[in-house]
């Protein structure tokens, strides 16, 4: 986003800079802001992902939650910002455009990150989607049939 945040407090003009950049209400993001704070309570300015999951509930039970942590981490260390909370917040939005939605669920199929689904990204999304419940006969054929 481009905007330094320090943890404390959000001001009115920081809430609208970020309805400018995201496709989130002003209302959302304050919103995101307090459950940000409240497992924010050393006052720092990135979270580790597993305090995420336990407030933000709706990405523990998602089947992809560790690649959506992994790839809005701006670090990439595990820990997430305030501002990456927002960026991936306004990405899953119901306002964000499909094309924006397509990047970034490219992102997470590209396991490997080599700008390519390859086989191996395909194996491990029909991993994550069957949850592993597919024999070896099963997963062959669906990798087979890409």
């Amino acid at each position: 986003m481009g905007k330094s945040w320090s943890s404390g407090m959000l001001t009115s003009e920081m809430v609208e800079e970020y309805a400018e950049l995201t496709f989130l209400s002003r209302a959302e993001i304050v919103h995101i802001y307090e459950r940000f704070q409240s497992i924010n309570k050393l006052q720092r300015q990135r979270l580790y992902v597993a305090d995420v999951l336990e407030e933000f509930k709706e990405l523990k039970y998602n089947p992809f939650c560790e690649r959506l942590l992994a790839v809005f981490s701006s670090s990439g260390d595990g820990y997430l910002s305030f501002e990456d909370m927002l960026d991936m917040a306004s990405a899953l939005s119901k306002n964000a455009p499909t094309e924006v939605k397509a990047a970034w669920a490219f992102k997470i199929y590209d396991y490997d990150g080599d700008k390519q689904l390859g086989i191996e990204d395909i194996n491990k999304t029909i991993l994550v989607l069957t949850q592993g419940q597919l024999s070896m006969e099963e997963h062959k054929l669906f990798v087979k049939n890409k």
